[in-house]
């Protein structure tokens, strides 16, 4: 499956670090995804709605997520990836171009 990450918005505090929208073979999209932060290292959060069960408590459910391991993996990737290329833009002179000191 082909996954793609366009990152939509950054945050430089609090615990979203960013939110993306996220596309599935270029046939599916998803809307929302959240790039969290948390003690325990990075995650991605999908979509969700909220309730309050029969305790009063308010609870969520993802809107959609993936159903196995590997595509989960392969969809933090896309979102890492694009934070990633966001955070680390390329200079201007990423090739050696020319070398210094007369070579």
């Amino acid at each position: 499956m082909d996954i793609k990450a366009k990152l939509v918005k950054a945050f430089d505090s609090g615990n979203i670090k960013a939110v993306f929208d996220v596309t599935l073979d270029d046939k599916f999209a998803i809307h929302g995804v959240k790039l969290m932060k948390s003690p325990k290292g990075d995650f991605v959060s999908m979509p969700s709605t909220s309730y309050k069960n029969k305790s009063g408590e308010t609870k969520y459910d993802d809107v959609a997520h993936p159903l196995d391991a590997a595509t989960r993996s392969q969809l933090y990737r896309a979102v890492a990836d694009a934070y990633f290329d966001h955070t680390h833009p390329p200079t201007q002179n990423s090739d050696l171009g020319e070398l210094p000191f007369g070579w």
